[in-house]
């Protein structure tokens, strides 16, 4: 339920306006599902996502549009460094303000889940895994992943520039597995926490996920977390003029599309 992120991955959706507009009935959908609803179950989905809607189209929507703004002039004033880190480290701030007030909500829907719900759940996860896993597959789909991903930002890569990417990225022995184990994991806790109505274990949990990491996901998160700051320094020090003016470009299309939702 991270918020944050389906907010900015509007830039992917040309009709970001209907589907934010839309997004009690899209979130029980969603969770429909996963989850298989019962009706009471639904009203609790919808109620619990119009009155986030309200507080992100109010509150939280106008907060992360200034970070953006305040990101871009960082980069367009040649801060780039600065604004990686600044742009890095409002998104996780911005996400722990949504969890802070979405924590609440999420809780009183976990707190009506039964052992069918979570069997459904369960199954759910069981067809998806490789699927959201399917980048950490091998050595060149890892690559590839990493590559769109500076694309979105920079736009086209150079040759050079693709090949600095191979020599930074490497695939961690097992990630793929580690990545499904350690997702098991925080599912069943957090199910087993819902279905014994451990409200208090639920609230540390979406406060600090990290509790129900395992230790070879921790190593893992921070190769990676490495690998990525490498990978922006690499492109900070070879873009082109047309690169370097992608990013603002990007950030612009952004906080349009966010300004359209209020």
């Amino acid at each position: 339920m991270n918020f944050v992120f389906l907010i900015l991955h509007l830039n992917a959706c040309s009709t970001s306006s209907i589907f934010f507009n839309n997004l009690p009935f899209l979130t029980t959908l969603r969770l429909n599902e996963m989850f298989g609803l019962s009706d009471a179950q639904e009203v609790i989905v919808k109620q619990r996502t119009e009155e986030l809607q309200a507080w992100l189209k109010t509150d939280a929507i106008h907060v992360i549009i200034k970070r953006l703004s305040q990101t871009k002039k960082l980069w367009q004033d040649g801060q780039f460094h600065e604004a990686s880190i600044y742009f890095e480290e409002s998104i996780e701030i911005s996400i722990k303000e949504v969890i802070a007030t979405a924590s609440p909500k999420i809780i009183s829907f976990l707190l009506t889940l039964d052992e069918a719900n979570a069997s459904q759940y369960l199954e759910y996860i069981k067809e998806k895994s490789e699927e959201w896993f399917d980048y950490a597959e091998s050595q060149e789909s890892k690559i590839e992943s990493r590559i769109r991903l500076l694309e979105k930002w920079f736009g086209r890569l150079s040759k050079e520039q693709s090949s600095r990417v191979a020599d930074i990225v490497f695939l961690v022995p097992g990630e793929q597995q580690i990545r499904i184990d350690n997702n098991k994991n925080w599912v069943n806790n957090a199910l087993k926490a819902s279905l014994q109505r451990d409200e208090n274990i639920l609230k540390s949990w979406l406060m600090n996920p990290s509790i129900w990491w395992q230790e070879e996901y921790k190593i893992l998160k921070k190769i990676n977390r490495k690998q990525n700051y490498q990978l922006v320094t690499m492109m900070i020090e070879t873009m082109s003029e047309e690169q370097q003016k992608a990013v603002p470009e990007l950030l612009d299309d952004w906080i349009k599309k966010l300004q359209d939702l209020i």
